[in-house]
């Protein structure tokens, strides 16, 4: 909880910057024109600018605190192996994310009589759901089901 607290308090703008970069950039290779400002993108849809505030809500912290409490509070795991877990598992969600996002922006630049919005809460919100229950069930598959570590107290 402490290093969520840092996090959203203090890196915040720093990490939110950061995905707005990477979102723009690659729009951009997609061939769409777009630009970071801060926390912001615009991006042209037909021939006029859209831009999107990259929040906190948006940018998967929510989603990698949240998966911070289901890896840290799996009893039985190792450290080594807990590491492990949320390193991939960060990365997975962040790229997920980040995927997300542009697929959004892309899909309202090919269709502009479709809302940002609608595209947002009716396509994003439910891909982000079923990407971080993906990713949840990797780890505990990994954890419980493919590699446990039990202690077999017969053999002592």
């Amino acid at each position: 909880m402490l290093a969520a607290y840092f996090f959203i308090h203090f890196l915040d703008r720093e990490y939110h910057g950061f995905v707005a970069g990477v979102v723009a950039s690659t729009l951009e290779a997609l061939g769409v024109r777009s630009e970071a400002e801060g926390n912001v993108v615009a991006y042209t849809v037909e021939e006029r600018w859209a831009a999107v505030r990259i929040g906190w809500e948006c940018s998967a912290a929510l989603s990698i605190i949240v998966y911070t409490g289901l890896v840290s509070g799996l009893p039985g795991v190792k450290l080594k192996k807990r590491v492990l877990g949320l390193t991939l598992g960060y990365a997975a969600i962040f790229l997920g994310n980040l995927a997300r996002i542009v697929l959004i922006l892309y899909l309202n630049h090919l269709f502009p009589n479709l809302s940002y919005m609608l595209l947002h809460d009716l396509f994003g919100r439910p891909l982000s759901f079923l990407w971080m229950t993906a990713v949840s069930f990797a780890w505990f598959y990994h954890a419980l089901i493919k590699a446990p570590e039990v202690k077999d107290s017969s053999a002592q």
